[in-house]
């Protein structure tokens, strides 16, 4: 088995261009990845013309900073909007992703940051407690897993899952997107 890590711009990268994994059998790692740029590994990953180069045997991604992600980047617009979701609704969800662990706007795990989260949400959803925005920004981001990982099922023909890889108590940034090409 041989390892090759790739440190480029993902909006640049071609891996089905790559001559060192034409014959090789492929699996795409990502760790913090950023809101849309989970997006962008992914649709890279799983591409038509890097499909018809390359043998991907799978896709291994921890999601995070949900609260980064944009309609424009994210790869299971048409499963949301199944769902009747707009992309003005799909910004809201995003930004109510960082109720569940970070603020936008400092530095995260600072106290300057948990009470500008707090009095932020506080001022928009007064109608909610702190642990309901936690609740409610933890169901946006799975929402957010849920699409992708629905889109990897139903337009690339994978099969996928979401995992928990550390307790909660280490980070909320825990969830795993894993997928296989399905078993001929």
């Amino acid at each position: 088995m041989r390892v090759e890590r790739v440190t480029c711009d993902l909006k640049d990268y071609n891996m089905g261009l790559m001559p060192s994994l034409q014959e090789s059998k492929v699996l795409v790692v990502g760790k913090h990845l950023c809101g849309g740029a989970t997006d962008l590994a992914l649709h890279l990953s799983t591409r038509d013309d890097t499909a018809r180069r390359l043998t991907l045997t799978g896709v291994g991604i921890a999601t995070c900073c949900h609260h980064r992600c944009s309609w424009d980047a994210y790869v299971a617009k048409a499963v949301l909007a199944r769902l009747g979701f707009t992309a003005r609704e799909f910004e809201t969800v995003s930004w109510m992703c960082g109720w569940a662990l970070c603020g936008h706007d400092v530095k995260a795990g600072t106290k300057e940051e948990e009470e500008l989260r707090d009095r932020r949400a506080r001022e928009a959803f007064p109608m909610f407690s702190r642990e309901e925005r936690v609740r409610a920004g933890m169901a946006c981001k799975r929402l957010i897993d849920l699409g992708r990982a629905t889109w990897l099922r139903e337009e690339k023909g994978l099969r996928v899952g979401l995992a928990k890889y550390a307790p909660t108590e280490v980070t909320g940034e825990n969830t795993l997107l894993l997928c296989k090409k399905c078993e001929e």
